[in-house]
This record gives structure tokens, sequence and C-alpha cells, in this order.
């Protein structure tokens, strides 16, 4: 799989997503719209959930409904998780 970017001119924009969408589905993968700038950046709606999960879990933190993990915890989790699915997918 290959990573294209291109540049298009906004008032053709729409017109290119028709095409790229036309295209056969095991051409085209997926494809994203960047923002042009910072201020349009902030009003992506997929910025907007992620904003609003992460103050969700940071008021989780703040409340003490939620805690973060020593860093030597966190390893030792990690390294039990990592360790279970090498065992898990052994075989795969």
């Amino acid at each position: 799989m290959q990573t294209v970017t291109l540049q298009v001119r906004e008032d053709r924009l729409e017109q290119f997503l028709k095409i790229i969408d036309g295209l056969k589905d095991d051409m085209v993968e997926e494809y994203v719209l960047l923002p042009k700038n910072e201020a349009e950046y902030l009003s992506f709606a997929q910025f907007q959930e992620d904003r609003k999960q992460l103050h969700a879990r940071l008021e989780d933190i703040i409340s003490g409904k939620a805690t973060l993990l020593t860093e030597d915890v966190y390893r030792e989790k990690m390294d039990g998780f990592i360790s279970d699915l090498k065992q898990k997918y052994a075989d795969s």
C-alpha cells in the first residue's frame, strides 16, 4: 500500500471526492481530508470528539474516579499482556 498526498483546489474538491468515491473498493483503501490551518483543524468533528474524550478522562483523574498507574505497575501489566499475546498466537 502506498500513501499519496495531493493538494486539490477548494472549488474542485467536491468533484474530486466524487471521483475518489467512484473508484473500485480495492483501489483506494482509505482517504483523509486534512485541514488547511489550525482554525479549520479545531473545527473538525473528529478533533471535537477527541477533545471531549480527553477532557472527560482528565476530569476522571482529577476527581479520583480513575487513577494513573505508576510506571512500574504499567510496565508489569504490559509485559504480562505481551507475554499472554505471544503465548496465544505462538502457533499462528
